[in-house]
């Protein structure tokens, strides 16, 4: 992964990386591995924009409709977030194929 990220020469490379309980993300710049980086995490696909962070955390999702999507492989949910005390909250969701 860091030989890609080296390759690539960005500020940030995200990588999806398979573990025994699902999947994790991994981000590294072209010269050592980072604990997060937004910008590299929202760079792909498609991002959706709610109005409120309730509507993200009661969202319910439909993996059906989701699989019929093939212009993207990820969404990003996410709303301005007033009550936790965060700038924002989101919600990945990853398309794996079968």
């Amino acid at each position: 992964m860091q030989n890609i990220a080296s390759e690539n020469n960005l500020a940030g490379t995200a990588f999806v990386v398979k573990t025994d309980n699902g999947y994790d993300l991994r981000w590294f710049t072209p010269n050592v591995e980072i604990d997060l980086c937004g910008h590299a995490t929202l760079a792909r696909d498609m991002l959706i924009l709610l109005e409120t962070e309730e509507q993200i955390k009661i969202l319910e999702v439909d993996i059906e409709k989701i699989k019929n999507v093939t212009e993207c492989f990820a969404f990003i949910i996410t709303a301005s977030s007033l009550n936790s005390g965060y700038d924002f909250v989101s919600r990945f969701l990853l398309q794996m194929p079968e």
